[in-house]
This record gives structure tokens, C-alpha cells and sequence, in this order.
């Protein structure tokens, strides 16, 4: 993703999407320089889900290491 909100460039950054993000045009709606480049995968990582937002009442995903086997 690329932020020019403040009329400058910036370098470019990853972004791990999940939940609303996973739709484009939601992603594009916030990020309108966003470019999808694929599925990917964050190894010995689950979501964890450590809070409630105040702002939508509902839990928050959070990335967590974990190296316990995957349950896939």
C-alpha cells in the first residue's frame, strides 16, 4: 500500500488483511492505492481475539505466535 493522504509518497508496506479487508472494494474504499497480491499465509501465527472493540462490539483478531501443531 501506498498513503499520499498527506501529498507525499511513501514506500510501499504489506498488509495481512482479514475480515472486511478481504473484500476489494472495502479494502480500496480506505486504501485506494491498494493491490491485491495474493493469499498468504503468516507460519507459526494464529488470530487471537484478545479484546472488544468499543468502537464495533465485537472481538479484535489479533496475530499471536504460536508453534502448537495447526488444526487445518
Amino acid at each position: 500500500l501506498r498513503s499520499r493522504r498527506d501529498g507525499k509518497d511513501q514506500d510501499d508496506f504489506y498488509f495481512f488483511s482479514f475480515g472486511p479487508f478481504m473484500d476489494e472494494d472495502r479494502m480500496k474504499s480506505v486504501f485506494p492505492d491498494a493491490v491485491r497480491l495474493g493469499i498468504g499465509r503468516l507460519p507459526d501465527h494464529r488470530l487471537a481475539f484478545g479484546y472488544v472493540s468499543q468502537q464495533w462490539r465485537g472481538g479484535v483478531p489479533t496475530p499471536v505466535y504460536d508453534t502448537a501443531p495447526s488444526q487445518e
